[in-house]
């Protein structure tokens, strides 16, 4: 998730010289429909805006900031489609927003609302490879409140950060039991074309009744591999939950083809826990014609005790 947010804030986009001060954005609609059965036949589909988010970043100097602002659909394969302003709300409106310093060329430090270290994929759909996101990502948390100490020496980079585990603070900092978290990762490249990460998130929930909400630990490997247009990307994700210690595990692979103007991207998944046990497949091409997009989306979802779930849609937009 942090290198697609890290490509939205330095990516295109209005770029104010010799401020620093750069701005950029999607403007997408999207509509989804599931074959999820035992909902109400007007909740399986859904036309709603997808992502309306505009980011502003500075990185030049020591001091720098980056807010990510507006409205994102979260849809998530096997769910049934939700509107756009309930999962905004979740998040709030500025679900990205924090201050970093450079305090030497390789050590930043950043405070504020910030996005997880954990997980492949992120939270809008525009800035996923995906209308819908995986079950893996589900599992994932999305930002934390925190502070974190980054370094970066070109082919090996590490995190270090506290925060309050999984956003128990809330989207207006009114949470009413904050359970704190440690974060850690390292990665590396090795050689121009492969990338390997190591992250990991620990969450004091001691406080917590709610055991559905427990989550102690998170671990959580990617591997990608990129060559021409062609990218192919592991993220596996193991966590321990509960008072009980239940624990969930899950692997997605992730494949993508991305031409001038044509592309097409696809998801597997393979989850076995306590909680679920399940697969999921995914397929979405897509077209660009200079800022502008459209692309469609098949998917399925399939438990190991229950009925599938066949889901599909488009979305449509532009970035700026």
């Amino acid at each position: 998730m942090r290198k697609v947010l890290t490509a939205l804030i330095a990516g295109g986009g209005l770029v104010f010289a010799g401020e620093g001060i750069q701005v950029n954005g999607f403007l997408t609609t999207y509509f989804l429909y599931t074959g999820q059965e035992g909902i109400a036949e007007e909740n399986k589909s859904m036309l709603d805006a997808g992502s309306a988010i505009v980011s502003i970043s500075k990185k030049k100097g020591k001091l720098g900031y980056a807010f990510i602002g507006g409205a994102y659909a979260v849809p998530v394969v096997g769910f049934a489609p939700v509107t756009t302003g309930s999962t905004t709300n979740a998040f709030s409106g500025i679900p990205v927003a924090y201050i970093d310093y450079s305090i030497t060329p390789s050590f930043t430090v950043a405070l504020g609302r910030l996005p997880t270290i954990i997980g492949y994929e992120t939270f809008a759909t525009a800035l996923n490879d995906y209308i819908q996101r995986g079950r893996v990502w589900n599992l994932q948390p999305v930002v934390h409140h925190g502070i974190r100490l980054s370094y970066d020496a070109g082919n090996i980079s590490a995190t270090l950060g506290v925060n309050d585990g999984l956003f128990s603070l809330g989207p207006n900092l009114k949470g009413t039991t904050f359970t704190p978290g440690v974060e850690l990762g390292i990665g590396t490249s090795l050689g121009k074309n492969l990338s390997v990460s190591l992250a990991g998130l620990y969450i004091d929930n001691g406080a917590l009744e709610d055991e559905n909400d427990k989550r102690d630990y998170q671990g959580n490997l990617i591997i990608a591999y990129g060559t021409g247009n062609i990218t192919v990307a592991l993220d596996a994700l193991y966590l321990n939950s509960g008072d009980d210690k239940t624990s969930d595990s899950g692997i997605a692979l992730h494949a993508k083809y991305e031409g001038k103007k044509f592309g097409v991207a696809g998801r597997i998944e393979y989850l076995d826990g306590d909680n679920e046990k399940a697969t999921t497949f995914t397929i979405t091409p897509s077209y660009k014609h200079g800022n502008y997009f459209v692309r469609l989306e098949g998917a399925y979802y399939n438990p190991q005790n229950g009925d599938g779930v066949a889901s599909g849609g488009f979305e449509a937009g532009f970035t700026f």
